[in-house]
């Protein structure tokens, strides 16, 4: 996690009684939102650290993706931060220069090592993902063309429309239509992700099957359709663990999956409707080659 790393003594904080891999000067330092730490990324043995780090996940255990968490918070020095609690730029300017000259420099890295891998084994392509909420320009443009470098960005906005739309009683949704058609006018400036990932069931947001309104028939139906637009909608697709049988209860790295809930159809049935729309997903060129023009 290139975006910040926790103070704990143990850790790289104060490594060596320095400010060695964090910026000393706490308005550059330290997250507010997480109460972590900033990377320095002008250094270049931070840059380096960082790098040898994410090719040694590619090449020790052979994983065919990188996702890189709140890029967000990268791009901007002032990232969460009050006013006049943040240090511009050599421009003069809220964006973290060297944050993005990391950036480019790592996903031109990993490209490089995919070409290298693919010659060399017969593992398939890697890919790098940013975890990006803003309205940044080219995250998943080629370094060359002046972008970051990424394979894929998440479409965080896609996820918030479209669970503010499926999570409202029907009789309201005709209000509301534009919050699932908006993403189709940006849909191919980037190569987009779905993301119904970890951070949409925690921390009281409920789980995706806790946002259907209705009764519990409804609330399945109204699932098995959202699912359904989720493999129909251009970007690829990403739904967190306990998602594809309906949990119930929100998640939690505290205790196992409800494994139990496939003992009753309707959960049994969502399994069964995700594993169709896989199959479905991968034998229908037109459901993913191009999803990204």
């Amino acid at each position: 996690m290139p975006g910040h790393f926790p103070d704990d003594p143990h850790g790289l904080a104060q490594f060596d009684g320095t400010a060695l891999y964090e910026h000393a000067d706490p308005m550059q330092g330290r997250h507010l939102d997480w109460n972590t730490l900033v990377y320095n990324f002008g250094r270049v043995e931070v840059a380096n650290f960082l790098l040898a780090n994410a090719l040694f996940w590619l090449e020790r255990y052979r994983i065919d993706a990188l996702r890189v968490d709140a890029v967000a918070s990268m791009l901007y020095l002032d990232y969460s931060r009050p006013p006049g609690g943040w240090i511009p730029n050599r421009f003069g300017g809220r964006e973290n220069l060297e944050a993005i000259d990391f950036m480019r420099k790592f996903n031109t890295e990993v490209f490089l090592h995919d070409r290298q891998r693919i010659s060399a084994t017969d593992l398939g392509h890697l890919t790098t993902i940013a975890e990006e909420s803003t309205a940044w320009p080219m995250v998943s443009r080629p370094v060359d063309w002046g972008g970051l470098g990424f394979g894929y960005k998440w479409n965080m906005g896609w996820m918030h429309d479209t669970l503010n739309y499926v999570s409202k009683d029907p009789i309201h949704r005709r209000h509301h239509h534009g919050d699932v058609v908006f993403g189709l006018h940006y849909a191919f400036f980037e190569n987009f992700v779905l993301p119904l990932s970890h951070d949409e069931v925690v921390h009281g947001k409920r789980s995706i099957l806790g946002r259907m309104p209705g009764d519990e028939w409804q609330r399945f139906a109204n699932l098995r359709a959202y699912y359904t637009f989720l493999y129909g909608h251009p970007g690829k697709k990403l739904l967190f663990m306990g998602g594809e049988f309906a949990q119930e209860q929100e998640w939690s790295h505290e205790r196992s999956l409800d494994w139990h809930l496939l003992s009753q159809p309707r959960h049994a049935g969502i399994q069964a409707l995700v594993r169709d729309l896989n199959r479905l997903y991968r034998s229908v060129p037109a459901l993913h080659e191009l999803d990204c023009e």
